[in-house]
This record gives C-alpha cells, sequence and structure tokens, in this order.
C-alpha cells in the first residue's frame, strides 16, 4: 500500500512585513535567532522588525566577559572596540553575536565604520566561509552606495552652493 503525503498546513498570514523562508537562508526557530541575523543575512534583507528585535536585544541584555557595555548600543566606536576584543575568533559565542548585533545595527543605520567592520569580521569567521563571504560582500557593497549617495547629497561647488543634479537625477 502506498503512503498517502499530507500536505503541509498553510500558516496563517498576518499585516506585518514578512521574508519568505528562501530568503532566511540559516534562521533558527529559536530563542537566538535575534542574535544570528547578522550573519545570517544579507544586507538588504533585513526589515524593520529585524531591526527593532536586534536593538531590542542589545538594550536589554548584557554579556559576561565585555567590559563597557553600556556605551554599545548607542556608540559605534565602542561597539568596534567590544568586537575587536573577541578577535581573532576561534568559535562563535553568544556575547560576540550580541556584539555584533549592536555593530550590525550601527551598521543599518548607515554608519560606514561599523559596515566596515561588520563586513571584514564576516570574512574571517570560521565555518560557512561562502555565505559569510557573500554577506560581507553585501555589507561592503552596502556602504559604498551609502557612502556615494551621501557624497552626491552633500556636494557643493566653491562657491558653497549646493552643486547642480546630473541629467540622470533630474525629474522628468
Amino acid at each position: 500500500m502506498g503512503k498517502t503525503v499530507k500536505p503541509k498546513p498553510v500558516p496563517a498570514v498576518s499585516g506585518r512585513l514578512t521574508r519568505n523562508d528562501y530568503d532566511r537562508p540559516d534562521a533558527l526557530e529559536s530563542a537566538f535567532e535575534t542574535l544570528s541575523l547578522w550573519r545570517t543575512l544579507s544586507a538588504h534583507q533585513f526589515i524593520a522588525s529585524d531591526m527593532l528585535s536586534m536593538r531590542h536585544a542589545v538594550a536589554k541584555v548584557v554579556p559576561f566577559g565585555v567590559k563597557k557595555w553600556t556605551g554599545v548600543p548607542d556608540d559605534v566606536a565602542a561597539a568596534v572596540g567590544a568586537a575587536a576584543a573577541f578577535l581573532p575568533l576561534e568559535k562563535l559565542t553568544v556575547p560576540f553575536d550580541l556584539c555584533m548585533t549592536a555593530l550590525a545595527v550601527h551598521a543599518m543605520e548607515g554608519d560606514a565604520a561599523a559596515a566596515i567592520v561588520l563586513s571584514n569580521v564576516l570574512r574571517n569567521l570560521p565555518g560557512h566561509a561562502r555565505a559569510h563571504r557573500r554577506i560581507a560582500t553585501s555589507w561592503f557593497v552596502a556602504n559604498l552606495a551609502t557612502t556615494a549617495a551621501r557624497a552626491r547629497d552633500t556636494a557643493k561647488l566653491p562657491s558653497g552652493r549646493p552643486a547642480p543634479a546630473r541629467k540622470s537625477e533630474r525629474p522628468s
């Protein structure tokens, strides 16, 4: 007798923005998912609820062994310093994930230093080297795009007046 395969139930969809399972390659169904987002999602895959959950985790948890954690959620330099204290990294730990989550929040807010450090750390993580390199490249490219946009927006003529928009930027 042949087995009948039952279709999997389709989960109810809420009004919340979501991404499908294919966009979340290594996401875990656990309490630590928020802390692993920085190393499992590309820069362009983050949604607003990810940012909120990451910011909340960084604000509410204080890792053991990380000195001067209080400035990390609000200060990019402190976040870079806390992450750098773990390097070179032999294995992933929850305190390291928490530091990198804080750094990712700063990178998502457009901080160039946070994005570059995040990209560099991702390239040197133990384990899934190919996936981490792809994510690292996404942060590097996102940083370049943000920096280019800022440079264009703040470009000024020698007289101090804003530079005129390029033909490609003018409305039709």
